[in-house]
Formats: C-alpha cells, sequence, structure tokens
C-alpha cells in the first residue's frame, strides 16, 4: 500500500517459538488497546497479542467510500494489506495457530471486522470479534446478502456486542439476520 503502520507485538510468559502454536488476537487501533490488554498478561495467558497502530487511518482504513465520512475508501487496500503482508509475516516471525487467528475491532474498527467477515469469509482470521460497530453508514446487510447468495454456511467464530444504544440498534439488524439464515 505504500503505507508504514507501526506493529506492537506482545508474547505470553510461556511463549516457545518451537513448540505448539499460539493464538493471536489482532487489534485493530493497537495503540488505544494494545498497552492495558498486554499489562493484564497473566502467567497462564497463551496468546500472542498484535496492535495494529493506525488510529490516525481508521477513517480512511476502515471503512467504504459513504457519505458519512469522506475520507473512507481503503478498507479493500487494508484488508489485503492484512491478508497478504501482515498475517503472513508475522506467521513466518512467530508461532501463530492459523485457526486460533482472531480480529477485534471497535467502533470503524468493529465495522471493519464485519466487512472482514462478508469478504474474507474465515481464511485469515476464522474469529472474529466487533465491538460497537459503527454500522450506520455501511451496507453490511448487501454484503450478507451476496455472500449468502454464494453460500449459506459461514466457517467463522463471530462475536458481536454494542457497547451504546446507537451501537446495539445498528448491530442488533444485521445479527438477527445472520443468525436467521
Amino acid at each position: 500500500m505504500g503505507i508504514s503502520y507501526g506493529i506492537s507485538v506482545g508474547l505470553p510468559p510461556n511463549y516457545d517459538a518451537s513448540g505448539t502454536p499460539h493464538a493471536a488476537i489482532f487489534l485493530l487501533d493497537g495503540n488505544w488497546f494494545f498497552n492495558d490488554l498486554y499489562e493484564s498478561y497473566d502467567e497462564d495467558d497463551d496468546f500472542i497479542l498484535i496492535g495494529i497502530n493506525n488510529t490516525h487511518r481508521r477513517n480512511i482504513d476502515y471503512l467504504p467510500f459513504n457519505t458519512c465520512e469522506i475520507e473512507g475508501g481503503g478498507n479493500t487496500n487494508f484488508l489485503d494489506f492484512l491478508v497478504n503482508e501482515l498475517v503472513p509475516y508475522l506467521d513466518f516471525q512467530y508461532n501463530i495457530d492459523p485457526s486460533l487467528r482472531l480480529l477485534f475491532g471497535h467502533s470503524h474498527g468493529g465495522s471493519f471486522v464485519f466487512y472482514t467477515l462478508f469478504t474474507d469469509h474465515g481464511e485469515t482470521f476464522p474469529l472474529l470479534f466487533s465491538n460497537d460497530a459503527s454500522l450506520g453508514c455501511w451496507a453490511v446487510l448487501s454484503l450478507e446478502q451476496s455472500y449468502h447468495s454464494e453460500s449459506v454456511n459461514l466457517p467463522v467464530t463471530f462475536y458481536s456486542s454494542g457497547a451504546t444504544e446507537g451501537g446495539a440498534d445498528e448491530v442488533r439488524p444485521v445479527m438477527v439476520k445472520i443468525i436467521n439464515r
């Protein structure tokens, strides 16, 4: 993409590069969330924490072109960066279990997690967690409809929460549609 991102990596206390592969949590807006989560590591925790430090580009990287955020339109390129550059690089550097890669996003990042759900189909991130997604400016239901016309099976584990009243109101109809398929 021609853009540099800071990446933070936290290894669990028992990390062994030659042992059993580890789960990995990829945090969008890592510069907001990484330190607090890393500081809460317990000696029994067995996951790699990866922060993608891109809050300065969140309105570009997480959103499609739309009328709510005029900067949007970088979501396709950002997912391509994750899938084809960052994840392969980190898989090579660290002992990551591909079946235990989780992508976490909040607000616009949570919206990007929905986008990833319907475009990556669990191939790179079989575990997804969207928190308080700002779906009001997204055509998420059309993404869901398009995917559903190709397949009724989404081979992922998907968690979604709405922490604010507006976020919950936007997320609920999408989740009902997914669940009722």
